[in-house]
């Protein structure tokens, strides 16, 4: 496998090559282009499996996200029940019925703090909203590291279809919006909630999450990941990609794609 790159050196992972290759991924063309690039130009899912087991995220065997702490995985440790955070007991309640397949994970209480900080140091690493918390899933399976792979995985003889994996991704977004409706503090109009997920290349945690955000009250690290590619990892709102797995899965109907239109940008 050779990679493009941006020196002399190249690039020397898929992550890296996507990253060099699409700098920005916050719309829907992004996407569909860093799905094209990974199944036509570098090597497929095989090949990001193989990455992803040799980095120690996934592994071989079972095809799930490993929980240890070298390399350290934080949601899928959360996942696995590894990494527990008891201030959050009473918010899991939020999710309903949701929190028998989901789990709804809070930042660093010191990036919570300083969600309305200005000083370059925490624009970097602050909460992006007063209220900015994580869903991810409690299956650990690597198909569901990353929205990149949604549906995809089934190409190597792993995972779901696409199909399948829009209808558990419009259950991630139930479940958000469940947890925000229902949590106390949070506005209650589910315009007012923002759903975003990073795409592969761009994130810096190789198991699932999901931002979830009160956009009622955001902070200068909400308005560093919109302006943008180098202080924060690009962001793409969940809505759109879920869209992109409509197309994908049913490109011939137009009234299934009518179902999941692409919302504006934040």
């Amino acid at each position: 496998m050779s990679y493009a790159g941006l020196d002399e050196n190249g690039a020397t992972s898929i992550r890296a090559e996507i990253k060099l290759r699409i700098p920005r991924i916050n719309e829907v063309s992004h996407v569909r282009e860093a799905r094209r690039l990974l199944r036509q130009e570098l090597g497929g899912c095989e090949a990001l499996r193989a990455e992803l087991v040799n980095a120690g995220f996934v592994e071989d065997g079972s095809g799930e996200l490993t929980g240890g702490l070298s390399p350290l995985n934080v949601f899928a440790r959360a996942a696995r029940g590894l990494l527990k955070q008891p201030n959050m007991e009473r918010e899991q309640e939020a999710l309903g019925d949701f929190k028998k397949k989901f789990l709804v994970c809070c930042n660093r209480p010191e990036n919570d703090l300083h969600w309305d900080s200005e000083d370059p140091q925490w624009v970097r690493r602050a909460s992006m909203s007063r209220r900015h918390r994580f869903l991810t899933t409690k299956d650990v399976r690597w198909q569901w590291f990353n929205p990149l792979v949604f549906g995809m995985v089934c190409e190597i003889g792993e995972g779901c279809d696409v199909r399948e994996a829009l209808q558990e991704a419009e259950q991630m977004k139930s479940a958000a919006l469940h947890f925000a409706k229902h949590c106390p503090g949070w506005p209650r109009d589910a315009k007012d909630v923002g759903l975003y997920v990073n795409i592969f290349g761009h994130n810096n945690v190789n198991s699932l999450f999901i931002h979830i955000l009160d956009l009622t009250v955001t902070g200068p690290s909400f308005a560093a990941s919109r302006l943008t590619e180098v202080t924060l990892p690009a962001r793409v709102l969940l809505p759109r990609t879920l869209h992109l797995l409509a197309v994908t899965g049913n490109p011939s109907s137009s009234q299934h794609n009518q179902h999941h239109p692409a919302s504006p940008s934040p």
